[in-house]
């Protein structure tokens, strides 16, 4: 009987160590279920250079899974995305300066639905934060409804007088 919890607790050790290490060395983290908490607590990276790190979340029922990547100035980023996937994508968003994120979706709604955007305020795992910076991200929801391709612009624009930015393409193509 000891040698069994023994051999248990050390899988499980083993098991919480690998996901430890999965989740803090990965470009790609998973979660389950859906939920704003693994919105807010999930550590986001911040670009220090010319780039924009993007988040997409995808809600593949039970697992949310997080993938970031980088994108440089005049750089797209290509996507497949599964059929009847929902999915987020995350951006940057300093609200101490009159900015955000606009879409320019594509033309065809059937093959993408948009669903909306909103600002999250993830939770800050630092006790330093930079001045005049804002951690928020603006996040985009999307259901991916039939086969095809479709090309998604968003622009970081100024709200007091419309002048852009950031452009950002997003090339989507649904399986």
């Amino acid at each position: 009987m000891k040698k069994k919890l023994t051999l248990i607790l050390i899988i499980v050790f083993i098991a919480l160590l690998f996901l430890y290490i999965l989740y803090f060395n990965s470009e790609t983290v998973m979660y389950i279920g859906k939920s704003n908490t693994a919105l807010k607590n999930h550590k986001y990276k911040i670009s220090s250079d010319d780039s924009e790190i993007a988040y997409i979340i995808k809600y593949n029922s039970p697992i949310t899974k997080f993938e970031h990547y980088k994108i440089n100035k005049n750089e797209n980023l290509d996507l497949v995305i599964s059929k009847d996937t929902e999915f987020i994508v995350s951006l940057c968003s300093n609200i101490t300066r009159p900015y955000k994120w606009e879409i320019n979706q594509g033309t065809d709604s059937k093959i993408l639905e948009y669903k909306g955007n909103n600002f999250i305020e993830p939770y800050d795992f630092k006790f330093t934060s930079q001045k005049g910076y804002s951690n928020k991200r603006q996040n985009f929801n999307f259901k991916a409804k039939v086969a095809g391709n479709e090309k998604l612009v968003f622009k970081y624009m100024n709200t007091d007088n419309s002048e852009v930015d950031k452009e950002l393409t997003i090339n989507i193509e649904i399986k």
